[in-house]
């Protein structure tokens, strides 16, 4: 069995010559730790499909986001903080009236909601959220940029093309489920089994961005993908709504969300050693 993976932000590790070998190893030891890997799986041969290097401008440093990035995270954070007030509410409405806040203003009110709704998901998952969501949309709005500026799209999808030819199985994670599902509706590659964990396909930022665009508010699986599992752990703060990917795309044969890892739910090897991965296989 031939299993690609594909993987998602924060994964620079210089050129493919030194970062391929190295996640081949990394993921291929995860994957077989996974306690439910299928028989017809177990001699798997691994593959990683790279391009985190493609993502960064030349000359480009520290993590000072472009206008586009800065709009997507601040979009995502006020959907956070709208999801936040909503849930405030109805506590609120349960306990009977309260006394006025006084001189604390909306804004210091909307800080502290979103200061909060971090800070409790750091605590919880052990991630560190403001760090990991400005990496995450800078590297998101690079890949799905297009016109002017740097626009690394067309080069990445070339790379992944390459490393997913042929594939008995394609595992996309995170930001790397966005380039697959963009790569196989741009090149029709034929892939019998796509798994998409951690994704943030569904995410409204990322979602209304995606080529080719949702028709009447739906995308759909690419033609080319005979079935498309979806695994997402119920804290990992990008694979939300929950349930959002079947919601918002025809053609998917199984989503389901479970704990994966109470810590760092969203990281790659974790998915690949779980127990609900293997059954997707």
């Amino acid at each position: 069995m031939k299993i690609t993976v594909v993987h998602g932000i924060r994964q620079l590790r210089g050129q493919p010559d030194e970062a391929v070998p190295f996640y081949n190893d990394q993921w291929s030891k995860a994957l077989a730790a996974c306690p439910t890997l299928p028989p017809a799986a177990v001699g798997f041969e691994l593959r990683a499909a790279y391009y985190s290097h493609l993502l960064i401008e030349s000359g480009a440093q520290g993590m000072r986001l472009e206008p586009d990035a800065q709009a997507m995270l601040d979009d995502f954070l006020a959907d956070a903080d709208a999801d936040a007030d909503a849930d405030a509410d109805a506590d609120a409405d349960a306990a009977g009236p309260v006394e006025d806040e006084g001189a604390q203003g909306p804004r210091t009110l909307e800080m502290r909601v979103v200061g909060g709704w971090a800070a409790e998901l750091w605590h919880r998952t052990g991630l560190d959220v403001p760090q990991f969501l400005m990496r995450f949309f800078k590297e998101v709005a690079a890949f799905l940029r297009t016109g002017a500026g740097f626009t690394p799209k067309s080069d990445v999808i070339a790379s992944v093309a390459a490393d997913i030819e042929g594939s008995d199985v394609v595992i996309a994670h995170s930001l790397g489920s966005v380039v697959v599902y963009e790569t196989l509706w741009a090149t029709g590659i034929a892939v019998p089994k796509l798994i998409t964990i951690g994704s943030p396909l569904a995410v409204p930022q990322v979602f209304t961005r995606l080529t080719p665009a949702p028709i009447a508010g739906r995308g759909a699986r690419p033609p080319g993908v005979e079935r498309w599992c979806n695994l997402a752990d119920v804290g990992d703060v990008v694979a939300i709504p929950i349930g959002g990917v079947a919601q918002a795309f025809d053609g998917l044969f199984a989503d389901l969300h479970d704990t994966i890892a109470p810590i760092n739910p969203h990281k790659l090897t974790s998915y690949l050693k779980c127990q609900a991965l293997g059954g997707m296989l």
